[in-house]
């Protein structure tokens, strides 16, 4: 199965890096940003980076993430998620 990390529209120089993790690189044939392990689209020309180099591309694409959050704003809402569930449980208990 060929993807993005391995075509020849995906332009290697113009590299946008996540928040936190991987990146996305430019296609200059959809004019837009793409991950590396995107499926191939009509446009793709098949290149011939290394098998490193594609890897790279590929694994960069799959961590991509702009997630910024940290984890204890994660447990604040889980906090507040098990309060409602038992207000909701104590006062409308035909819900459950």
């Amino acid at each position: 199965m060929a993807c993005c990390c391995s075509c020849k529209n995906l332009d290697t120089d113009q590299k946008k890096a996540g928040e936190t993790s991987g990146a996305k690189y430019y296609c200059k044939k959809l004019e837009t940003l793409v991950s590396g392990d995107n499926p191939a689209c009509d446009k793709y020309e098949s290149c011939f980076r290394s098998a490193s180099d594609i890897e790279k591309i590929y694994k960069e694409g799959k961590n991509w993430n702009t997630d910024t959050t940290s984890v204890s704003g994660y447990l604040i809402l889980l906090v507040i998620m098990i309060i409602a569930l038992i207000l909701l449980r104590i006062f409308k208990p035909e819900l459950f």
